[in-house]
């Protein structure tokens, strides 16, 4: 991954925003429950990948995981394959 190649990966799917209100709608879609399969796919173009909660614990034991995303068995971190296999 180059420097910028986590930037250009969110600028691809950037978009203005609806509002300027932060949302409070029960149904707003955010990173917590939107579904990321598209967000994935995107970013391993750029070698930018999720941890799952294993690998986060493996990597980063002093990271704290939600219970709900450690139940789910899905991390919200991100990290560089590169950086992943210098710490493995």
């Amino acid at each position: 991954m180059v420097p910028g190649g986590f930037l250009d990966a969110v600028n691809k799917m950037n978009a203005p925003a609806e509002r300027m209100e932060i949302p409070t709608d029960h149904d707003t879609v955010t990173y917590a429950n939107g579904d990321l399969t598209d967000t994935i796919k995107l970013f391993e173009q750029y070698g930018v990948r999720f941890l799952t909660a294993d690998e986060i614990h493996t990597t980063m034991p002093e990271y704290p995981l939600s219970p709900k995303s450690e139940s789910r068995g899905s991390g919200l971190s991100l990290r560089c394959r590169d950086s992943l296999s210098k710490k493995l």
